[in-house]
Order: C-alpha cells, then structure tokens, then sequence
C-alpha cells in the first residue's frame, strides 16, 4: 500500500513537471531523441551481425562437405540462426533499457547547463529587485514626508539629501558591481598576462589608505617581494579593493587592517585580517552569495550593494584559486586567498 502511494505521489511529480517545467519537458524530449538514436544503431549493428553470422555458418557447413544430410544441415542451420536471433532479441532488449538511461544522462547534460544558467540569471533579477526597492523607497518616503509638512527648515532638506546621496551611491555601487561580474561571468574583456602581485598589491594598499582614513582605520602591510602570478590585472585589482573595502567597512572606528603577501609552496598567498565586527558562525556560509549584507546596524559603512565578496570569489575561481574566511564574531575576520604562482 505505502509503495502504491509513493508510486502515485512519484508519477504526480512527474506530471506537475511535465506541465509547468520546461526544462523538464526538454530533458524527456531529448531522450526520447537520443535513445531512438541509440537504438536504431544497435539494432543496426545487430541485423548486420545477424547476416554476416548467418552467412558465415552456411558456408562454413557447405566447406564441411556435408551436403549429402541436407535435412540436418537445414536443421543445424535454422537451430544457430533461431539460438543467434534469440540472443540478439535479448541483447536489443536489455540495449532498449541502457539506451534510455544513456539518452537521458546525454539529455541532462545538454539541458542542465542552460537550466542552471537561466535559474542563475532568474535569482540574480529577482535578487536585484528586492535590493531596489529599497533605496527607491527611502528616497521616494523622504521626498513625500517634506511634501506633506507645512514647514520644512533646511535641516530637512540636508537630511533628505545626504539620504539620498547615500541611496544613489548604492544604487551606483550595484549596477557597476552587476555590470563587472556579467565581464567576468562571460569573461568578457580578460586578458592573462604575468603580474607582479607584491607591486601591484603596495599601490592598492596606497590607494585604499585614503579611504581607511575616513573611518579612522589603519592599514598595516607584510608583503614579500616579486611574487608574480598570471591573471587579469583589473580584475585582481578588483579583487584586492573589495577585499580591504570590506576589512575598513566592517571594521570598528580606530581599528586596524593587516595585509600580507606571501609564497606558500605553488600559490601566493594573501591574507586580508581585520579587528572589526566579525561574521556571525551562522552566516560565513552566505558571505560569499550574491547580495548578502551583514546587518547594517553593526557596520559603519550604509551603502555597500552585497556583492563586492561574491566579485572577489568568482575573481580567485577564475584565476584557478581559492578563497577562504576564519572570523569571530566583535573580534575580526580573516580572508586568505591562494592563487598559483607563475
């Protein structure tokens, strides 16, 4: 009885997907397409192993100069032809079977790659959406709430403005952050070539102090010399802004940032430390999803779109590196990334 209702409850499953699914409907498609195909060539193959096999056992009797026994030699003949027939019909049976697993592991990954991006694409747009509107919300209830007042100071309006500057900053900060990881994502625009990462990291750091001052935050460094990897320049300098970015943005006023550059057997190695807020043990596993923010309320920095870790994630994988984080939650966060030495 239990096995009659997960049969149904399977078959129901099979049915919704076939109707509201139409990768599904692709997938079944396909496979119908592939094992016919399949099919087709070993039945093929077993009609022509059939003939010559055939062809074969006849002349090798005719050579056995048994013609005078006519009747066994038909009898012998149509025995290894029905034994050779029943043999094929079971192989073609048990080929129908693989044929239909083959036809529909072809069809999965023929249709799991588009699947999967368009899944992709279909998050990222409704991620998108919900990130929108908020910004679009504080700057439309500002504008409002001054409509409706009999009397607005110029207090007012410097609170909506410096709202609104700091929403339109997010709204500039995602689209140039969609906008660099669409590059990447298509790898758009990448060139390889040999970088010297310990130069190339001291003029970020210089550049990045400047912006560390705003929040009070020292940048401290270690960082060997000549370490040089192959990459994409830009895209490593991408990486290395959002990575001491995000140590100053969640960082507490007056803290510190560590820095350092080192070999470690085949791979460079960068660690990113902080003394800041940390990340909650519940949360280290979303830091690196598209859009994931820490709460607002524990950082100093407003404006950050929830993508500058998921840039630098997908920057070390295509780099054929990797990236890893250790934090304590009000003590700090580690970031130390690996990436092959040239």
């Amino acid at each position: 009885m239990i096995k009659m209702r997960n049969i149904s409850k399977l078959l129901k499953e099979l049915a919704t997907d076939w109707k509201n699914n139409n990768f599904f409907r692709a997938k079944i498609k396909l496979t119908i397409y592939y094992s016919t195909i399949i099919f087709f060539v070993v039945l093929g193959y077993s009609i022509l192993l059939h003939s010559l096999f055939t062809v074969h056992i006849r002349v090798r009797a005719e050579n056995k100069n048994i013609s005078f026994l006519t009747d066994v030699k038909n009898d012998f003949l149509e025995g290894t032809k029905n034994g050779l027939l029943g043999i094929i019909f079971l192989l073609d049976t048990i080929s129908i079977f693989f044929s239909v697993v083959l036809g529909y592991y072809f069809a999965k990954k023929t249709i799991n790659p588009l699947e999967e991006s368009y899944l992709k694409q279909k998050r990222i747009i409704s991620d998108m959406a919900h990130e929108l509107k908020l910004p679009l919300s504080v700057v439309k209830t500002g504008i409002q709430s001054l409509s409706i007042k009999e009397t607005v100071n110029i207090e007012d309006y410097e609170d909506l403005n410096e709202d609104i500057i700091t929403e339109v900053d997010r709204l500039s900060n995602m689209i140039n952050d969609i906008l660099f990881l669409e590059k990447t994502e298509n790898m758009l625009d990448i060139s390889f070539r040999n970088i010297n990462l310990s130069e190339l990291l001291k003029k970020e750091i210089d550049f990045m102090k400047n912006y560390a001052k705003d929040f009070y935050i020292d940048i401290k460094t270690n960082i060997a010399e000549h370490i040089y990897i192959s990459g994409d320049e830009q895209s490593i300098k991408k990486m290395i802004d959002n990575l001491i970015k995000n140590a100053v943005d969640y960082n507490k006023s007056g803290g510190s940032v560590f820095v350092d550059l080192d070999r470690e057997g085949s791979y460079a190695k960068l660690c990113i430390t902080d003394d800041g807020i940390g990340i909650p043990s519940s949360d280290i596993k979303k830091i690196f999803e598209r859009f994931y923010k820490v709460d607002s309320s524990r950082s100093m920095y407003k404006g950050g779109s929830g993508l500058g870790l998921s840039i630098v994630k997908d920057i070390v994988e295509k780099h054929h590196g990797s990236i890893s984080v250790n934090s304590i939650e009000n003590e700090g966060s580690k970031f130390t990334v690996l990436i092959p030495i040239v």
